[in-house]
């Protein structure tokens, strides 16, 4: 089995289709307190204990990097839905401006850290055209 990080993790359903490829998670987190709870209940189901996390805020990668005791490098895939509430095109669009919009570069700082084999960014289409797509906020 191959191994990811799960990040915004809702109820698992990008969980669900990644167990299915062949991928086990190390580390999952949901801030919902009801995704949460079924994304637990998720992990029950298919006997699997990754390291869970509320507030991503809360996480820094560097410890997660130490208490999971991998390297740079080793890690497969890097997963996550970050909110879409701040780019959707039917929503405010307030891009970066939004904190729910922010949380996307939680995704960048991860993987930063981790520098996995891949990133999987689940995200609405409305990212593309965002005041932000063409700015340079990601250091």
């Amino acid at each position: 089995m191959q191994k990811y990080i799960s990040l915004f993790s809702g109820i698992g359903g990008l969980d669900e289709g990644l167990h299915r490829a062949g991928f086990d998670p190390l580390f999952c987190s949901e801030l919902d307190e009801n995704a949460f709870a079924t994304l637990q209940q998720w992990c029950n189901k298919h006997s699997l204990e990754p390291l869970m996390a509320r507030d991503i805020n809360q996480v820094n990668p560097h410890d997660l990097l130490d208490e999971l005791s991998m390297k740079p490098g080793e890690l497969d895939l890097l997963a996550g839905g970050p909110p879409c509430q701040a780019f959707s095109l039917i929503g405010k669009r307030k891009s970066m401006e939004d904190d729910r919009g922010v949380l996307l570069l939680k995704m960048v700082e991860f993987a930063k850290v981790f520098r996995p084999k891949a990133v999987l960014i689940e995200q609405v289409k409305g990212l593309l055209s965002a005041r932000c797509a063409n700015a340079n906020l990601i250091p």
